[in-house]
């Protein structure tokens, strides 16, 4: 599982990267988008290694606890909260990348 996961949000971050020139932010908003979009996508991944490692699980991965059942129970915390910080870094990301390319847009129609 994790390694679907550093597979998927290693593209995000790919895809991302190509827009930073594209995206209007101040340089402290451009650092907060980075910093989220990283600490999102290794706390993804780092969340499946841990539940892998503690042979748990979180009710947040119900289609995994369903198919192959958690040896030690499908109700960590610490892998939940890995999967808590991940989504509200990469959903920080994601509107960071949209208010740099709608100002960046609206930019470019007052010139």
């Amino acid at each position: 599982m994790a390694h679907i996961e550093f597979t998927a949000n290693g593209v995000l971050m790919v895809v991302f990267g190509f827009l930073t020139s594209e995206m209007a932010l101040s340089a402290i908003l451009l650092r907060l988008w980075f910093v989220s979009l990283v600490v999102g996508t290794w706390f993804n991944g780092a969340s499946g290694v841990v539940a892998a490692v503690l042979g748990a699980s979180t009710p947040l991965m119900p289609t995994i606890n369903e198919k192959f059942p958690p040896p030690h129970g499908a109700d960590n915390m610490l892998v939940s909260g890995l999967l808590y910080v991940n989504g509200v870094a990469i959903l920080l990301a994601l509107v960071l990348t949209l208010v740099g390319l709608w100002n960046a847009r609206a930019g470019r129609s007052s010139s």
